[in-house]
């Protein structure tokens, strides 16, 4: 057995390890840090409505290997948050495309590494609606991102790859130009798959691929489980000033998505997240922390029948939480909202490999946040429409 990170011939991890897939022709890899979703909020006090929040998104990752080694694809990013209170009404959107190319290669028989180089583009806009006025500002640039993974072998087409990114974006707004440096570290889900021999559906093998996936002892992971640690320094110079001024900021996301089954088509898991995200303004001495915290307990109940039908399921699940922004400099406050509710969502896992589900899922959601300092109390009530990836092992 090769020692870590020491490169083995691919004869020999053909002869050994499933990881052979990855140096194979024509394999296809995918991850998903976001679920292709759609929410719809509604707020209310003393129930009356008093605002709304309506958000989509995607941030998925697909990349093609035609030949050994060597393969291209590209990034797709799109988040939008639409809110609104009384006359006021804000849009933020964030949409970005890159064009990848990699190249893979096995380090030992459970484990390989990747480089990439992507290039693309970045537009971010924010629209300000208050009553009859409306503001508009829009940053649009280039970006050239490099990243190193090392997909660990999971189960069958699955792999944990942590990873460390750079990324620089250059660009302008109405008003401007910025710069934009970063560099980032996590762990994501990742698939690898050859086109012909490993893509299945489900009904084609005769529910082969879901037989067993329910059978006690057995997981399922999102494949939008991952965790990220993200720092940079934005740059701006305004067109009518001399002046350049520097921004820092931190992100943290962490999400998991787990279910273990204890019994014949029965499972028990939770999903966990943290957000959390820093702005400091070092120009006017302004810190702003937002962090979200939430933990939802779940069981979920697969359909009690044979074929098609089993795969069918019914969610469950508590919400505890917290909302937390911070605000520091001359005139610092702390605002925090406290989350308690329950949930429940009907979908379906659509095996289409061994152990790789796509899985559309319909949610409501009903939760109260209470203010930590003051005691009053608003009800978030949600609509979910998400299409997610599943892992099975």
């Amino acid at each position: 057995m090769a020692l870590p990170f020491q490169f083995v011939s691919a004869q020999d991890v053909e002869t050994i390890s499933p990881i052979s897939i990855i140096t194979s022709e024509q394999v296809t890899s995918f991850s998903l840090q976001r679920n292709i979703d759609a929410n719809f909020i509604k707020f209310l006090r003393d129930g009356d409505k008093i605002g709304t929040q309506n958000t989509y998104g995607i941030n998925a990752d697909l990349n093609y290997y035609p030949k050994k080694h060597w393969g291209f694809g590209g990034t797709f990013i799109w988040n939008q948050t639409t809110t609104e209170f009384n006359t006021n009404k804000t849009t933020t959107s964030d949409l970005g495309i890159f064009g990848n190319i990699s190249y893979i290669d096995v380090i030992n028989p459970q484990t390989a590494i990747y480089g990439r180089v992507g290039v693309g583009y970045l537009t971010d806009i924010t629209k300000i609606v208050t009553g009859s006025n409306t503001n508009k500002e829009t940053d649009n640039g280039f970006a050239v991102r490099a990243t190193v993974g090392l997909p660990i072998h999971l189960d069958k087409f699955a792999y944990v790859t942590p990873f460390v990114q750079y990324q620089y974006q250059s660009g302008n707004f109405d008003g401007g130009k910025f710069t934009d440096n970063s560099i980032s570290a996590g762990v994501n889900l990742e698939a690898y798959m050859r086109c012909h021999d490993d893509f299945n559906c489900d009904s084609k093998v005769g529910y082969k691929h879901s037989a067993n996936a329910y059978d006690p002892g057995k997981n399922m992971f999102g494949f939008w489980t991952n965790a990220s640690f993200g720092m940079g320094t934005v740059k701006t110079k305004y067109d009518d000033l001399q002046q350049e001024t520097k921004d820092k900021y931190s992100d943290v996301n962490i999400a998991v998505d787990y279910t273990r089954y204890v019994w014949k088509g029965i499972g028990i898991g939770a999903e966990f997240g943290i957000q959390n995200n820093v702005q400091e303004s070092e120009d006017f001495n302004i810190k702003v922390t937002r962090t979200n915290l939430e933990f939802s307990p779940h069981v979920v109940f697969q359909g009690p029948w044979d074929g098609a039908a089993r795969n069918l399921f019914l969610e469950l699940e508590g919400i505890f939480g917290s909302e937390t922004i911070k605000t520091s400099g001359s005139n610092g406050i702390t605002e925090k909202d406290n989350i308690t509710g329950f949930g429940f969502g009907f979908g379906y896992n659509c095996f289409f490999g061994e152990n790789l589900a796509i899985s559309p899922i319909i949610c409501r959601e009903y939760a109260t946040l209470k203010n930590d300092e003051t005691g009053d109390k608003t009800n978030r009530n949600t609509w979910t429409f998400g299409l997610g990836v599943r892992a099975s092992f």
